[in-house]
């Protein structure tokens, strides 16, 4: 008869609101099988110094099977599919209990920021921090415990990063920036521009999949627009990322329209104004990428996009009863100034485009 296994669940982001299991969980599951697998076969090796190897009837006791999904964030019910030929004598099913006792002392010893216990493998801290992966901020797994849960998510992961004084891990994370170079040869690469701190990274990817795509937005006849990537991107202990392992997606980071409308406008020479204007330097057109995502993000309408002669940009919301614009340039802060139509006026500065949104919605949030 099949075993259910101990209580686990996905809380969080995608899994608070979610009926049913995000598929990216399903990796997340075939690492837990991984791990547990892994502390087992330690802990049964601890004991037993003088074997070097667990048998196949040991390896095949780990497997888990997904069943069935409940509600209550997302609760995969994973069992233990022992047929007759399976059928564990007791020192295997105890080691399998004692697995998933390690891991959740682990997990409740790293989210009250404690040190791994002795009881947990450090042969095993690799498949430990390889859960997790394609976690948000805000999702966690959670093992049940003692009549409560222990959590584990990013903050967990990175604690865990330190104390293994692991230089990177990986994460499934999305990253705003431009493709600035592409090779075919060692092997396929790219270099990416990370968007606010210019940060260099040098990337991998499956060239059939996505050379095209890589090199449609290189911008090798125009600038390069900015972009969204999804990708496995190695990561110190920090977050700061250090390199882009693996490709999993590409796309414009604003709709065809916005981005067409700025491509227009770096094309724009000296002069461009009856003899006067500058043209819109790089600096300037990332701040105003800045501002159109902030935009997009808080739902606001596609903006009128202007340049100024002074080689800046100006965008221009109408509301029911008064305007607002905000104005770009290469200088840190953008300019932000809305009108009434009773005569009422405000103008404001601003370092993050995004405050400089908000402040605008702020205004005309009611009509």
């Amino acid at each position: 008869m099949p075993e259910q296994v101990r209580s686990i669940k996905f809380d969080g982001g995608r899994y608070k609101s979610s009926t049913g299991l995000p598929l990216t969980s399903i990796d997340e599951l075939r690492r837990l099988q991984t791990l547990l697998s892994s502390v087992a076969r330690e802990l049964f090796l601890k004991d037993h110094p003088d074997r070097k190897r667990v048998s196949k009837k040991f390896r095949e006791s780990m497997v888990l099977k997904l069943v069935k999904v409940e509600e209550g964030s997302v609760v995969p019910v994973l069992e233990r599919p022992l047929e007759d030929s399976l059928t564990l004598d007791v020192e295997t099913n105890d080691y399998f209990t004692e697995s998933f006792e390690a891991i959740a002392s682990a997990m409740e010893s790293l989210g009250t920021g404690g040190a791994l216990s002795d009881e947990f493998p450090e042969e095993s801290i690799p498949e430990l921090l390889q859960l997790g992966k394609s976690f948000r901020d805000d999702e966690v797994l959670e093992f049940e415990r003692g009549g409560s849960w222990v959590r584990y998510g990013k903050d967990s992961r990175r604690r865990l990063q330190r104390l293994a004084e692991v230089g990177a891990i990986e994460v499934e994370d999305s990253l705003l920036g431009q493709i600035r170079g592409l090779a075919a040869e060692p092997k396929p690469s790219f270099t990416f521009e990370v968007a606010g701190d210019h940060r260099i990274l040098a990337g991998e990817f499956d060239a059939a999949v996505f050379w095209d795509d890589l090199l449609r937005h290189l911008g090798k006849d125009d600038r390069a627009p900015l972009v969204s990537i999804s990708a496995v991107v190695a990561q110190d202990s920090d977050g700061t990322p250090l390199s882009i392992k693996e490709l999993q997606g590409i796309e414009l980071a604003l709709p065809d329209s916005w981005a067409s409308r700025l491509q227009e406008l770096a094309r724009l020479d000296a002069g461009w104004f009856d003899g006067l204007g500058e043209p819109i330097l790089e600096p300037t057109l990332l701040r105003g990428e800045e501002v159109l995502i902030a935009a997009l993000e808080s739902g606001l309408q596609r903006p009128g996009i202007f340049p100024t002669p002074a080689g800046g940009l100006r965008f221009e919301w109408e509301f029911p009863d008064g305007g607002a614009l905000i104005e770009a340039s290469a200088s840190e802060s953008v300019s932000g100034d809305v009108l009434f139509d009773d005569g009422r006026e405000a103008s404001a500065e601003f370092d993050d485009p995004s405050e400089a949104i908000d402040w605008v919605q702020g205004w005309f949030s009611n009509d």
